[in-house]
């Protein structure tokens, strides 16, 4: 294996997300792309699995009106709590 430049190489390394304001100055063509976090299938799972699980155990530690749940976007899971319907 050849080393690359470390220009490259840092490249690399950086989070690719950490540069996207500077589309904000680039030309209209540019300012209309999109760009998201990507996740396999596998990843959402699993991080889906540990949110629920971490809403069943604070449901268990408080019990009261209120019950726990997740809700979001499958990148931006959140624990919530909501109040018990009657």
């Amino acid at each position: 294996m050849t080393d690359r430049p470390p220009s490259y190489q840092s490249l690399l390394n950086s989070d690719p997300t950490e540069s996207l304001y500077k589309l904000a100055n680039a030309n209209r063509h540019i300012q209309q792309l999109s760009v998201t976090h990507d996740m396999t299938k596998n990843e959402r799972s699993k991080i889906q699995r540990k949110k629920v699980e971490e809403a069943k155990q604070k449901e268990r530690e408080e019990t009261g009106e209120y019950i726990w749940q997740v809700r979001g976007a499958p990148g931006s899971l959140k624990v919530v709590r909501l109040r018990q319907r009657q």
